[in-house]
């Protein structure tokens, strides 16, 4: 076999006269001799892209070892580019380094292909990967607020609450996103937020909620309005440590 594909390789360089007669016929066989990888069947190719996939898994566990995972998962992507579990594992890696705009991508792609996988149910195509696009998105909106970019920072927080699942606290980014928009002086914003997230039953959630509106009440100088706010907060929770806090600002 190797004197044969070195017989073709020296035909390529041969006088015109000595190559194929078909240049067509000649492109395709010398790409397939010249290939650094050799074409494979389909099934190898998806028990390769598998064992590649736990492979990769495997060294995530490793911070130092996060780049070969990479890679290991960017060959596996080269033997299925449909396996979208790959995609979403690359993201769990970028969100591991750091790096939340390829991360998100990768989500975004893994999502996007799962909508060919017969094996995927209507129902859990619905929220297939959306677990790991909020936590991308909430992590950047962390960052871009750190570094007080807090129009980023609102844009990431809004996208959170696109991405509907049941069972998951939004507690914490509720109050980031309220607390960034109270910062960008958006009273109007705020308030259809607020009322959203005030259709609850958790009595002590509603008291947190009384108390970050009255702050911001405070700040626009409507203190009446606040101190109500306030006293029905801690009627609620009598030990709620910002309502206390907050009454005792000077001009009450």
């Amino acid at each position: 076999m190797e004197i044969f594909e070195l017989g073709e390789k020296k035909k390529a360089f041969a006088p015109p006269q000595e190559r194929y007669k078909n240049p067509l016929k000649e492109a395709i066989k010398l790409r397939e001799l010249w290939s650094y990888y050799k074409p494979v069947k389909k099934r190898q190719e998806m028990q390769e892209a598998k064992r590649l996939f736990r492979e990769a898994s495997n060294l995530m566990k490793e911070e130092e070892k996060l780049e070969t995972a990479c890679r290991l998962v960017n060959k596996g992507l080269f033997y299925n580019p449909s396996f979208h579990a790959l995609y979403a594992l690359k993201g769990d890696i970028q969100l591991l380094q750091g790096n939340w705009r390829k991360a998100i991508i990768s989500y975004e792609n893994a999502k996007l292909i799962a909508r060919f996988d017969h094996r995927v149910s209507k129902q859990e195509m619905k929220n297939i990967y959306n677990k790991q696009l909020m936590e991308a998105y909430t992590k950047r909106g962390d960052w871009n607020s750190k570094n007080n970019l807090l129009i980023e920072a609102l844009a990431d927080y809004e996208q959170v609450f696109l991405y509907k699942l049941s069972g998951i606290d939004m507690t914490e980014v509720q109050d980031k996103l309220l607390d960034i928009i109270r910062k960008l002086n958006k009273y109007n914003m705020f308030q259809i937020y607020w009322n959203k997230f005030m259709k609850t039953l958790d009595s002590l959630r509603i008291s947190d909620l009384l108390a970050t509106h009255a702050e911001f009440k405070i700040n626009l100088r409507e203190m009446g309005i606040a101190r109500h706010m306030l006293l029905k907060a801690l009627n609620l929770n009598e030990d709620h440590k910002k309502a206390k806090e907050l009454l005792q600002v000077r001009i009450f």
